[in-house]
């Protein structure tokens, strides 16, 4: 995926929560949690069928509040999706090392 891509995908992303938390697109910062921006299981299930609608992307409400935790962090599962044929193939963003 090229930065031309994920930029269009940030940017569907950015759309979608600011519409869904009625805000402004500026006052989305990628790199905060989605429950500091005021997202919630309702907004998390939109998100997630947005995603899939336009990108073919399977979440769960699940890693949204565990592991796909910010906007960037969810671009980066659809660079993942579109390098690999599993999303699991490519890193967590949030993940921290098991002993």
């Amino acid at each position: 995926m090229n930065q031309l891509e994920s930029s269009s995908i940030q940017h569907t992303i950015v759309t979608t929560l600011a519409d869904l938390l009625r805000a402004d697109t500026a006052s989305i910062d990628v790199n905060s949690p989605l429950l500091e921006l005021g997202a919630d299981s309702l907004i998390f299930v939109e998100v997630i069928r947005s995603l899939d609608k336009t990108y073919g992307v399977k979440l769960s409400v699940r890693e949204l509040f565990e592991e796909l935790t910010t906007v960037e962090a969810l671009v980066q599962t659809r660079r993942c999706n579109t390098e690999s044929s599993s999303r699991f193939a490519c890193p967590s963003t949030t993940a921290t090392p098991k002993h």
